[in-house]
């Protein structure tokens, strides 16, 4: 069944963009609060995330 439903749908599946820092600035700056606001939170709490993360393994490889 599962091998069927991914056979079924591998026309349709493609590979997620990465964006560069600048294409994130530019949305976080110009895409209307209204409709992205959600988005944009979540962005700026996984750079968070993603900073707390890389200055506690500095701290632990310092020991």
């Amino acid at each position: 069944m599962l091998k069927a439903t991914i056979n079924l749908h591998d026309n349709i599946t493609e590979k997620s963009k990465i964006l560069s820092k600048d294409e994130i600035d530019v949305f976080l700056n110009d895409a209307p609060d209204d409709i992205y606001l959600m988005m944009k939170e979540t962005i700026l709490d996984t750079l968070d995330l993603c900073q707390a993360v890389k200055t506690t393994r500095r701290d632990i490889l310092k020991c």
